[in-house]
C-alpha cells in the first residue's frame, strides 16, 4: 500500500510542481513559499508611520497630521515584489490559503512595533457588495483573521458592524485628490456605535495607497466615538 501512496505522491510532484510563489523557481521543501533568493528580498517596516506624509511614529504618539484620523501600520512597502504577488495571488487569483500567510507576517510585524492587540478590537475593511459577490470573500477580513489566529486572540475580530453603504469605483484609475475623495464619501456605515464607542480600533486592508478609503472608515469609526485608530496593512505604497 505504501509504495501506491509514494507512487501517487511522486506523480503529483510531477503534475502540480512545488514553485515559489514569486519566481517560479522548484523548491524540494514542500513547507516554503519562496526560494532564498526572493525571500531575501522581503524587507519589513519596524515603525508605524504617518498616513500622509510617511514621517515614521513611535508607538505611543499621535500622527503628525491628525486629520488623517489615524495612525499607519503596514508590513512592508508596494515594491515589495514577493509580497506584492501574494497579495494578487489572494485577490486575483482566489487562493485563499495565502490569507493566513499575509495574517502571519502582520502578527510578525505587529511584534516588531510593539503593537498591544488585547487593547484594540480589530475591524476589516468591508468590500463593496458588487465586489464581494464577484470574488466570493473579502480578503480584508481574511487576512484579519489569520492576523488574530496567530496572535492567539481571534476574540478580538469584529466583522460586520463597519459595512459599506454604497458601492464605489476603483481607485485605481482616478488622479486626482478631489476624486479619490469624493469616490469614497459616505460609503461606510456602522451599524452599532455602541459596540465601538470608547475603544481603540485595529482596521486591517491588504493595501493602503492614497489612504482615502481608510481615511473615510476611520472617520465613520471616530464619528461612532472610536478612540485610537491604527490601520493595518500589508503593502503601503
Amino acid at each position: 500500500m505504501n509504495i501506491f501512496i509514494k507512487i501517487y505522491g511522486l506523480a503529483l510532484d510531477i503534475l502540480f510542481p512545488h514553485i515559489c510563489a514569486n519566481c517560479g523557481k522548484f523548491l524540494k521543501d514542500k513547507n516554503e513559499v519562496f526560494c532564498a533568493l526572493c525571500a531575501q528580498k522581503i524587507n519589513t517596516n519596524t515603525a508605524f508611520c504617518c498616513p500622509l506624509c510617511r514621517k515614521r511614529i513611535p508607538p505611543s504618539s499621535r500622527t503628525c497630521h491628525p486629520e488623517t484620523k489615524y495612525v499607519l501600520g503596514a508590513v512592508t512597502n508596494y515594491d515589495c515584489e514577493p509580497l506584492q504577488k501574494i497579495v494578487k495571488l489572494l485577490k486575483y487569483n482566489r487562493l485563499q490559503d495565502k490569507a493566513d500567510f499575509l495574517g502571519n507576517f502582520m502578527y510578525e510585524y505587529s511584534k516588531v512595533v510593539k503593537l498591544k492587540i488585547e487593547n484594540f478590537i480589530v475591524m476589516p475593511i468591508p468590500l463593496a457588495s458588487r465586489k464581494l459577490r464577484e470574488r466570493g470573500f473579502n480578503q480584508a477580513e481574511l487576512i484579519a483573521r489569520g492576523f488574530l489566529r496567530f496572535a492567539g486572540k481571534p476574540e478580538l475580530l469584529m466583522a460586520g458592524n463597519l459595512v459599506r453603504v454604497k458601492n464605489t469605483d476603483s481607485q485605481v484609475n482616478m488622479e486626482t485628490y478631489k476624486d479619490r475623495a469624493s469616490n469614497v464619501s459616505g460609503c461606510f456605515k456602522v451599524r452599532d456605535p455602541f459596540l465601538v464607542a470608547g475603544r481603540n480600533v485595529i482596521l486591517v486592508d491588504d493595501v493602503h495607497t492614497s489612504g482615502h478609503t481608510m481615511g473615510e472608515a476611520a472617520r465613520v469609526l471616530k464619528e461612532g466615538g472610536a478612540r485610537k485608530i491604527i490601520a493595518l496593512t500589508v503593502l503601503k505604497a
